[in-house]
């Protein structure tokens, strides 16, 4: 603290400087978003971040104080904050996060990587993120919940390899639109998959996936059969018939398993909190804590990058809400057993042996009891994040062109990888 000058006071002064207007929207429609407000509380929240006292709110509401009172401490039980100061630092931290967060890949020199949108049926938009060689071996990848595993190292990596990676947001994702016309999910991402090879002039593509995708890859590698060239997951949710969450590692993963078993709202509620802890918590302590058996996934927190990218991913695959990721995440823990037993294709599964989100007993029984629809690889030195950890492995995967055959129903160990540094 210091005098101002001219004040003709002796006392110290603090001179406060508060912002309105854009940036109290911003902030309120994220903790709405975010935090399940109502359309009420939202609007009483963007007043509160103006900088305005629980009477002028009153006032401008037409309410009684008492009023507002109760309605803010809704607001605080839904946030997790425990006073006005606490709530108005969150505010501010995730608007400062989230606008840093638009111009990211603009101030930074990523000349392996670009967007570009499809207009699709009805209007729809499709989102598309390119990395790598933009004339190269075509992959389609689909995101997982972390969204798509990118970094400029791993972007470098794909252009060397001359691999073209078409990372496709899925509808209700990301700038992706929901489904047109009825229809579903399923079908939808079919079409995307299809519209993307045909702007590319591809007629094949080798199709990637990760973590709760899974049950995703299986089936569209069921319904476009003639489209898709081989398909691979890696660090696969197996269908909850293989899985017990008993044997899952990470305490977050236990709970989410547990409450996409009961309902669509516990599911979100989890996925919810989890973004929240992540931006109270920062990506680093959150990874960390997270993976904390998985020495190799630990290792990865000190890569600003990867960090960056989880962050990046975690907001985009939320940006429309949180209704198609809780969808997504309670079909990748339910049964979805029948998608394996119907594939055509013979999908090639890498699953990390210090993986806390899926236990290598699940991933075996999985494989033994679809032997014509699974390729195992149980991978010695690998975690749950392997698509940051084991580029070299994936790279080598998509050149080879075949895994190495062997017995239906058994599965190999491919021993320590150098990971990408």
């Amino acid at each position: 603290m210091t005098k101002i000058p001219g004040t003709g006071l002796d006392e110290p002064m603090v001179l406060v400087s508060v912002e309105t207007n854009e940036s109290s929207e911003a902030m309120s429609d994220l903790l709405a978003d975010g935090c399940g407000l109502t359309e009420t509380e939202a609007a009483l929240l963007k007043l509160f971040l103006e900088g305005r006292q629980f009477a002028e709110i009153a006032e401008i509401r037409n309410r009684s104080t008492t009023t507002i009172r109760n309605q803010m401490q809704s607001i605080f039980e839904k946030t997790g904050c425990a006073s006005q100061s606490e709530l108005m630092r969150l505010g501010y931290s995730l608007t400062i996060m989230v606008g840093s967060i638009g111009t990211v890949l603009e101030t930074r020199s990523r000349p392996h990587r670009r967007r570009f949108d499809l207009l699709r049926d009805s209007g729809r938009t499709l989102s598309v993120e390119m990395a790598g060689s933009p004339t190269g071996q075509v992959v389609i990848s689909l995101p997982s919940l972390f969204g798509h595993a990118l970094t400029p190292a791993i972007e470098q990596q794909f252009a060397l390899a001359d691999i073209r990676m078409l990372c496709v947001s899925k509808p209700g994702t990301g700038k992706t639109d929901t489904p047109a016309n009825g229809m579903s999910t399923d079908e939808c991402v079919a079409r995307d998959i299809e519209a993307v090879l045909d702007q590319v002039g591809a007629e094949r593509c080798i199709l990637m996936g990760r973590a709760s995708n899974a049950y995703l890859i299986f089936l569209v590698a069921g319904l476009i059969p003639h489209r898709i060239e081989r398909a691979c997951v890696v660090n696969g949710v197996m269908p909850k018939t293989f899985e017990e969450s008993a044997h899952v590692a990470s305490q977050w993963t236990r709970s989410l398993i547990e409450a996409a078993r009961r309902s669509p709202a516990l599911a979100g509620l989890i996925l919810r909190s989890g973004r929240r802890l992540m931006q109270l918590l920062g990506s680093k302590r959150f990874i960390a804590r997270m993976y904390e058996n998985s020495p190799v996934d630990v290792a990865l927190t000190e890569d600003p990058d990867v960090l960056e990218s989880i962050e990046i991913g975690s907001l985009m695959t939320t940006e429309q809400g949180f209704e198609e990721p809780s969808r997504d995440m309670i079909r990748a823990m339910s049964d979805w057993s029948d998608y394996a037993k119907s594939c055509p294709h013979k999908i090639t599964l890498f699953q990390g042996a210090f993986d806390p989100n899926v236990s290598q007993t699940a991933s075996t029984r999985f494989a033994q009891a679809f032997p014509d629809a699974c390729d195992l690889h149980l991978v010695e030195d690998g975690g749950g994040l392997m698509n940051y950890s084991h580029v070299p492995m994936i790279v080598d995967w998509i050149k080879r062109g075949t895994t190495p055959s062997r017995r239906a129903g058994s599965s190999s160990r491919t021993g320590s990888l150098r990971p990408l540094a």
